[in-house]
């Protein structure tokens, strides 16, 4: 029997132990729950004079998206999450940020700096979807200014 899955462009490096992580053995996902509660947060109040204002001192909190071996740290209960063999390729990333936009709570969470991480592995970490084949930038055309 043949295996007609894409060639990975992306290794998922654990988080916690910092090493790769191989098929069904973990997950990049979220706390869906706390991402929900973020969302549901409200940022404004309702002034002496009765006007609504932003109140700064309660702004929404980035939960951040997590890529674990499952060994290392188990996703929550309400977790929201994507089994690494099913976002090892670039397509793969794309299908998922493109399905991610129709849930609600994604506006709480880093996925676009988690998404960006991936192209540019220099933006910061070391862990989380890293291209197998490196690259900089300059092949979107925006380069190393």
């Amino acid at each position: 029997m043949s295996d007609d899955r894409p060639t990975p462009d992306l290794q998922a490096i654990c988080d916690v132990c910092l090493q790769p992580i191989g098929d069904e053995e973990g997950a990049v996902w979220v706390d869906q729950d706390a991402a929900h509660n973020e969302v549901q947060r409200p940022v404004s109040k309702v002034d002496e004079g009765g006007f609504e204002v932003l109140d700064l001192t309660n702004l929404p909190a980035e939960v951040k998206w997590r890529t674990t071996h499952t060994t290392c740290q188990d996703a929550p209960a309400w977790a929201y999450a994507i089994p690494v063999e099913r976002i090892r390729t670039w397509p793969a990333l794309l299908h998922w940020s493109v399905h991610l936009m129709d849930k609600r709570w994604l506006e709480a969470t880093d996925w676009q700096l988690f998404v960006l991480r991936s192209l540019e592995p220099k933006l910061g970490g070391i862990s989380g979807l890293r291209p197998l084949r490196p690259q900089g930038l300059d092949w979107l055309g925006i380069g190393d200014d």
